[in-house]
């Protein structure tokens, strides 16, 4: 990578007919960059608006939803056309941007009167700009849980010093770079950061069946959607059921990827919980090593370093609120976006056949685990391998690299659904992959409209727009250095990503969804710094990295206090984990699971239809004796009615039940007609019937 060489001389006007510097032409697609997008947007939602596209939901698949879920669709086409044209316009934008800063540029006036105040000029701009990003960042519910919100003079003050840390670092001599934070060996400061990250990622998530009733009372939502979401899938195929017949591919096919795992060490609450809270440490570990092996200053380096723990995996919102792991996106969306950067790099830095096969498989991979954080990544390998096509003389191995990427990521992506056909017998799954993208992005399934008030998404897309403009610019002028390519790659994939953010936009998913963002900001950041030391822009302009500074400066100052909550979190549930059954008083899900055990005896297949459904599994090993999705994943009426069929035609040895869920599904009066009760368990939360 070419680094710009610090000169001891103030910045030089341009001569005349001078083309200008490729620091100027940043600055000014910053602006022009700018005023392409808006006049884009307002281009694109003019035309959707007069054209007014049909909703994509129609009558008849709505009448394919249960009513509970036809009352919370909120189908936004316009938005969601709009954002789709402006992410495949954005490149476009990008290059527009470009030209029309360096038109601009050529055509100025070359008096040295002009040229002679730069800095104060591009400094204002650039404080109103940082100014605007504070602002920004301020507009969003999320800040009731952070510290810093409630004390005004803390929230000052933190924005002061990040100020006054960006002004001295634009402002300090000597030497600029490092490779480390230490001199010592990379390995040992690497391997320091990956303990962090274990900590960090792992202190709270020693869940076990002990700790469901005594965080299900703090974080009710976590135990009945979200891990019963991920587990029940994990809990069926490790029984023995084919994964297409198992459960509806709602998050992806992962549970094959795990089922090994869970050959080999057991199946319980506290080994899934475990085993995804590794893979999310990994990914961390990760994102980490990939920020501080392309910052040169060591503050920005150690900023990054704890913004990125202190936002990545939820793990801000220990002891802030109720906590939930939220364990569909982190690992299951992030492991696969997080290692992309690392295979994408190594694959150019290899530039051999093999390498684009094995980024091809990677990619093919990552579309069968999780197919919407899949095609975020593969578009973004693809995009960066295609501007290879830009020089002639490269034009060659770019059609190679191309044709080996793809061919390989869609054969991987086809041979594994082949395997995951022939394992089910060929038999029709309950929905294919599409039903689900259709019932959430576009019917809009609990969705939320993206606001178009100011708001902090704002800063996202600006970091994306300015990725791809100092990428782009790059490229044409021949320079494929890693940061280069990396500006474009987290770019793509960043837009890919926000789709989960401007399908259901509120605000804990901006967080889920912009960590691409946030190594982008560091990156620039960085440059910025390195930029002003060495004489080639002016020092004014470090403001407007003061967002930035901001909020990762604020990241650093609540992480301790945040780690002090995650032990509090972490000790009383690992202590309950790993204790021994003698030793630890049985609760009431203990009881119940036990309760399960006991009435299915030696038999394998039970049906469960009560709250936390994946916990009794789990648990217990058992297999439904239905073919059908778990609870929170009957949105469809025919899953239902697959349900009640299955009851009365084929009644199963072993049923439990709860109130609440006899009530929800409808089936009271079946249940009543074709079983018996036998028994209750002490609480009378669980209710087990046989056939009459």
């Amino acid at each position: 990578m070419n680094h710009p060489t610090p000169v001891s001389a103030a910045p030089r006007p341009r001569a005349a007919g001078e083309r200008p510097g490729r620091y100027e032409v940043l600055i000014g697609f910053l602006f022009a960059a700018a005023l392409c997008a808006a006049i884009a947007i307002l281009l694109a939602h003019t035309v959707l608006r007069g054209l007014q596209p049909a909703p994509v939901e129609t009558e008849a698949f709505r009448e394919t939803l249960r009513p509970e879920a036809r009352e919370v669709l909120a189908p936004a086409p316009v938005q969601r056309w709009l954002f789709i044209v402006l992410a495949l316009a954005s490149p476009l934008c990008a290059l527009a941007g470009l030209r029309l800063a360096r038109l601009t540029l050529d055509h100025l006036p070359q008096t040295g009167k002009t040229a002679a105040r730069p800095g104060f000029t591009l400094g204002g701009v650039a404080l109103l700009a940082g100014g605007l990003g504070i602002y920004l960042l301020h507009q969003t519910v999320l800040l009731q849980y952070f510290a810093f919100i409630t004390s005004p003079a803390l929230d000052m003050a933190v924005l002061v010093v990040a100020a006054a840390m960006l002004y001295f670092a634009a402002r300090r001599k000597g030497k600029t770079e490092s490779r480390a934070f230490t001199r010592g060996p990379a390995i040992f400061w690497k391997s320091g950061l990956a303990l962090i990250a274990l900590i960090v990622t792992m202190l709270p998530r020693g869940l076990s069946i002990r700790s469901v009733l005594s965080t299900k009372d703090v974080s009710d939502f976590a135990w009945t959607d979200h891990f019963q979401a991920v587990a029940y899938t994990i809990s069926q195929v490790n029984a023995g059921k084919p994964l297409l017949t198992a459960a509806p591919p709602l998050y992806g096919d992962y549970a094959e990827f795990l089922l090994p795992v869970f050959k080999l060490i057991g199946l319980s609450v506290f080994k899934v919980c475990i085993t995804l809270g590794l893979i999310q440490a990994a990914a961390l570990t990760a994102v980490l090593l990939l920020a501080v092996s392309h910052l040169r200053s060591n503050a920005v380096k150690l900023l990054t370093c704890a913004a990125l723990l202190y936002f990545l995996g939820n793990t801000c919102f220990v002891g802030k609120r109720p906590y939930d792991p939220v364990f569909q996106y982190w690992p299951i969306r992030f492991i696969f976006p997080a290692l992309s950067a690392w295979a994408y790099l190594w694959a150019s830095k290899k530039a051999a056949p093999a390498a684009w096969i094995a980024l091809g498989v990677f990619a093919g991979l990552a579309m069968t685990w999780n197919l919407d954080s899949g095609i975020a990544l593969s578009a973004a390998t693809l995009f960066v391998l295609a501007l290879d096509f830009i020089p002639a003389p490269r034009r060659g191995a770019a059609v190679l690299s191309l044709i080996l990427t793809g061919g390989a990521m869609f054969a991987t992506a086809a041979l594994c659904r082949l395997c995951l056909e022939t394992q089910a017998g060929w038999r029709t799954p309950f929905h294919q992959t599409a039903d689900y993208q259709r019932l959430y992005y576009q019917s809009g399934f609990m969705g939320a409209p993206i606001p178009l008030a100011p708001h902090p998404w704002w800063l996202v897309a600006a970091a994306y727009l300015l990725g791809l403009g100092f990428g782009l610019h790059r490229f044409l002028r021949g320079n494929r250095s890693v940061v280069t390519r990396l500006s474009l790659f987290l770019s793509i994939l960043g837009i890919g990503l926000f789709t989960y953010y401007q399908g259901r936009a509120v605000e804990s998913n901006l967080l889920n969804a912009s960590w691409p963002a946030m190594l982008l900001a560091a990156i620039f950041t960085d440059r910025l710094i390195r930029a002003i030391r060495a004489r080639l822009i002016p020092p004014g302009l470090c403001w407007i990295a003061l967002p930035a500074a901001y909020l990762a400066l604020m990241a650093a100052v609540l992480l301790p206090g945040v780690l002090v909550s995650s032990w509090n979190l972490g000790r009383e549930q690992w202590s309950l984990a790993v204790a021994q059954s003698a030793s630890v008083r049985a609760d009431a899900m203990n009881r119940r699971v036990q309760f399960v055990r006991a009435h299915v005896g030696g038999d394998s297949e039970c049906v469960i239809l009560t709250e936390c459904q994946a916990v009794y599994f789990v648990e217990t090993g058992f297999r439904s004796a239905i073919d059908a999705p778990g609870l929170t994943e009957i949105y469809f009426m025919q899953d239902l009615d697959k349900i009640k069929a299955e009851l009365i035609a084929n009644p199963p040895k072993h049923l439990f039940v709860d109130k609440q869920n006899l009530a929800a599904l409808q089936l009271t009066q079946i249940v009543t007609a074709h079983f018996k009760l036998i028994a209750t368990t002490p609480d009378g939360k669980l209710f087990y019937f046989e056939p009459r």
